[in-house]
C-alpha cells in the first residue's frame, strides 16, 4: 500500500494537485473535490481523483489480484 502520493500538473479542468498520505497511525488527502482524514489502523487502498494511469493501474491489478472476484 502506498504511504504518501503527491499529483502535481494541469488537467483541461484546472489545477490536478492532490496528496495522500500516512503518520503516527492517520491517513489525510485533499483533491479537487474532496480533504480530510481518518485513523489508518489496517492497509486500505487511495483511490486518486486525479493524476496518472499508473495510480488507476496500481488500483485494478490489486483487484484482479483479490481473492473471491468471480
Amino acid at each position: 500500500m502506498f504511504d504518501a502520493v503527491q499529483v502535481r500538473g494541469f488537467t483541461p479542468n484546472g489545477d490536478a494537485a492532490e496528496q495522500f498520505s500516512v503518520a503516527d497511525g492517520k491517513a489525510a488527502w485533499r483533491s479537487p473535490v474532496d480533504g480530510g482524514s481518518a485513523n489508518y489502523a489496517a492497509p486500505a487502498m487511495y483511490a486518486a481523483f486525479g493524476g496518472p494511469m499508473d495510480l488507476t493501474a496500481h488500483l485494478v491489478e490489486k483487484l484482479i489480484a483479490a481473492p473471491g472476484r468471480h
